[in-house]
């Protein structure tokens, strides 16, 4: 096996040449436009799209990792509703079924090697679902219960596809990057929906990426974050840093902007653990505190407000009122979770059923602005405790333990600027973020989370495999 670019010799996928592609594709795509006004104008784009969508899916069954490098690139967007897709469909499920079915094809009839419960990682996500499974298992709620099991068990299959389809540490690098730019992108999107909504009304205007949640937004986006920080310092070349600093400042402006307040918690907390691993953690800081008292004055008074720094009109402003209105639902989803979770504590009441049984209590006044029906915990440890108890949350706890202890001795034992600390210290960044964040969230189901630990895995068989990633310099960035 190589000592350089380590890639996993048996997986190695055929070469296929461009221009073949590029052929087919405007081949296909010709035959498309042509055949495409003969048929209803509902189902023209849907011909046009076509030819990419068999191409696509034609290379991903020959080199499945572009399936997952496909996945993540999708995921800044995948609130983005087309309107050629049914309405039960979205971008997220139509790229991630193509990337469970191109990882199947691949195992079954490519014979491609299979690693699952080779590490402790493996071992504590096996736990979880076997504890998430017991609970669901007599939950009064069974109907959402039983559709909560389904999407916990599609981002482990997640997992295990992204695990098996990573094939060297350079491609995690690539997946960084993808992240990177791609919400850049949807901040982009974000900043211009800010500015656009506050210049037409005054309201609660908040950045929320393409179509998200602000808090889900600020979520991703702080990871997001943390990952270019890190690619920033390896960076070799200048035009490269340039754009990683453009990423920066866009990222951190779509997160100000956001007015999420877990959002910036899970910032300063992932920040923290950056410079703890960072060599020059002593002018990071420094240039840290500068950019934030040099930005504050043209932070927008209506984040300000958010934050509790300052009142915008009125002693009691539309922003506040927002804010402190949060506040109180997120306390009363606390105080009635506890409430449950006391007379259920070691499997809970059934996972993902808080929104029934919240729906059915005296705290659904708390619910003015949404149906009740529709409200989350807001607190990912409060969602796993309520819906599976002391065991479910220790397990989630003991997974997140594993893949932290996994980071923290890979980034320890590698040298400054090698592709393994790179790796290690944006993914350790980007998790810290996510746990702090998560207090505010429920995003248990976010394909971030189990595309990153599924790397940190993939990273550790490859360290394990080629001791010397620890200590080679990257040639390029």
């Amino acid at each position: 096996m190589a000592t350089g670019n380590i890639e996993i010799q048996s997986n190695r996928s055929p070469y296929i040449p461009p221009n073949i592609i590029a052929v087919l594709i405007a081949a296909l795509w010709f035959l498309a436009v042509v055949a495409s006004p003969m048929l209803p104008e509902d189902y023209q784009i849907i011909f046009v799209v076509l030819p990419f969508v068999i191409i696509g899916g034609f290379l991903a069954l020959l080199r499945p990792e572009w399936a997952v490098l496909a996945t993540v690139a999708i995921i800044p967007f995948e609130k983005y509703e087309p309107s050629f897709l049914p309405e039960s469909l979205s971008l997220m499920k139509l790229v991630g079924g193509a990337l469970l079915a191109t990882f199947i094809f691949n195992l079954i009839f490519r014979r491609r090697s299979f690693r699952f419960l080779d590490d402790n990682q493996d071992l504590m996500v096996v736990l979880f679902a076997v504890v998430v499974l017991f609970s669901v298992v007599g939950a009064e709620y069974a109907d959402r219960s039983f559709n909560s099991l389904e999407r916990i068990f599609r981002m482990i299959l997640l997992y295990v596809a992204v695990k098996n389809l990573i094939t060297s540490p350079q491609m995690i690098k690539t997946l960084m990057y993808i992240t990177s730019f791609g919400f850049t992108f949807a901040s982009w999107f974000g900043i211009n929906q800010f500015f656009a909504n506050r210049a037409i009304r005054i309201h609660d205007t908040r950045a929320s990426g393409v179509f998200m949640d602000p808090n889900d937004y600020a979520l991703l986006a702080v990871i997001a974050l943390m990952i270019t920080l890190t690619l920033f310092m390896v960076a070799k070349t200048n035009w490269l840093k340039a754009l990683l600093a453009i990423n920066t400042v866009s990222l951190a402006v779509g997160i100000v902007l956001s007015g999420s307040r877990g959002g910036l918690l899970a910032l300063g907390a992932a920040g923290l653990v950056f410079l703890w691993k960072h060599p020059k953690r002593g002018q990071l800081l420094l240039l840290s505190i500068m950019a934030l008292v040099i930005s504050w004055p043209i932070w927008p008074d209506s984040i300000k407000a958010r934050l509790g720094f300052t009142n915008v009109t009125t002693p009691s402003s539309v922003y506040t009122d927002t804010a402190n209105q949060s506040v109180e639902r997120r306390l009363a989803y606390a105080e009635f979770g506890l409430q449950l979770v006391a007379d259920n504590p070691l499997l809970g009441v059934g996972y993902g059923t808080f929104p029934e049984y919240f729906a059915r209590s005296d705290y659904v006044r708390y619910s003015s602005y949404k149906s009740a029906q529709e409200r989350e915990a807001h607190n990912i440890y409060l969602d796993i405790l309520f819906g599976a108890g002391f065991i479910g949350l220790l397990t989630y706890l003991a997974l997140l333990a594993v893949v932290f202890r996994d980071l923290h001795l890979i980034s320890a034992k590698s040298d400054y600027g090698t592709l393994a600390w790179s790796i290690s210290v944006g993914l350790m960044s980007a998790l810290t973020a996510f746990v702090f964040a998560t207090f505010f969230v429920s995003s248990l189901h976010s394909e971030t989370l189990w595309w990153m630990i599924a790397t940190v895995a993939a990273l550790r068989y490859f360290v394990v495999q080629n001791p010397q990633l620890l200590h080679q310099q990257e040639a390029t960035a």
